[in-house]
């Protein structure tokens, strides 16, 4: 989903802020940049180098504590954000991390499973069960389930 299209479902203009009048459409990192999120918030000026982050429990944007925004190279709008896209590259890598390993973990389990299958075609007997045996049909489920937060999250 792009973000002009993010923003019109969220309708945060729609909203206002007790202090602060109407509020924006944002999707930034959270504070340990494992994540994106999508917020109405009021619009924040961001400093020169740093990118924009939303902070939960002080329930607004404000600047991520470390310099490391290297395009920023002028004070920007919180809203926009999304033109520096080197803000969010730990989270993709995170992402990126976590699917790699997903696959290699089902890719165990087919090996356990396809194992058990000729284990039980021979006649022979298992000493333990393999992995295949806890997870059953889940694993599906577990990819399912990934996929959607990937999803969700981007």
């Amino acid at each position: 989903m792009k973000w002009r299209e993010a923003a019109e479902m969220k309708n945060c203009s729609h909203y206002e802020h007790a202090c602060k009048g109407k509020l924006s459409y944002h999707c930034v990192i959270n504070p340990w940049q494992n994540a994106t999120v999508e917020v109405c918030a009021p619009e924040t000026q961001i400093n020169a180098g740093y990118c924009a982050e939303y902070n939960r429990r002080g329930g607004k944007i404000q600047e991520f504590y470390k310099k490391s925004c290297e395009n920023c190279v002028n004070e920007y709008i919180s809203t926009e954000a999304y033109k520096y896209q080197e803000c969010y590259r730990a989270v993709y890598k995170l992402r990126a991390n976590k699917t790699k390993d997903m696959f290699k973990s089902n890719r165990i389990l087919d090996s356990n499973n396809a194992t058990q299958a000729m284990q039980e075609k021979d006649g022979s007997e298992q000493a333990f069960p393999s992995i295949g045996n806890y997870t059953g049909g889940h694993s599906f489920h577990v990819i399912l389930l990934v996929c959607f937060l990937f999803v969700c999250l981007c």
